[in-house]
């Protein structure tokens, strides 16, 4: 099960105005591509956490990383505009954050977040009886 790991309050907080976004996209189908890029986070972090996903918490770090590729989507749904530069820039962050990606899967980035605990199996032998025999 996919967590977001933000919602779309937090798209002007990582300078992607929400107006803009709200202006190209439902908010059913921003909440989709919020779900959507969480995912496609979780794919590399299962390279490095494979037990530990959901995270428990994690920071802003990951916030933006998903406002960002949920943002990217959204504006290429529609079509970009070679000439707007804050499409660019989006097109700019978009790649940023896949190669920051690249990076915490190879252990060379390291977020903020709090892994699962990851549940060990018991190997004791267990025994159970549904009536006692009275022996």
């Amino acid at each position: 099960m996919t967590v977001a790991y933000a919602t779309r309050t937090h798209f002007d907080q990582f300078g992607l105005p929400a107006a803009t976004l709200d202006a190209l996209a439902s908010s059913t189908v921003q909440d989709a591509q919020l779900s959507s890029a969480s995912g496609l986070m979780d794919s590399y972090f299962r390279g490095r956490w494979p037990d530990g996903l959901p995270f428990s918490s994690w920071g802003d770090e990951l916030r933006e990383c998903a406002c960002v590729l949920a943002a990217y989507v959204i504006v290429a749904r529609r079509g970009f505009n070679p000439d707007n530069a804050w499409e660019q820039a989006l097109q700019a962050r978009r790649a940023e954050w896949l190669a920051w990606l690249e990076l915490v899967r190879d252990k060379k980035a390291h977020p903020d977040v709090t892994p699962m605990p990851s549940s060990t199996p018991s190997y004791s032998p267990s025994t159970r009886s549904s009536t006692l025999r009275g022996w």
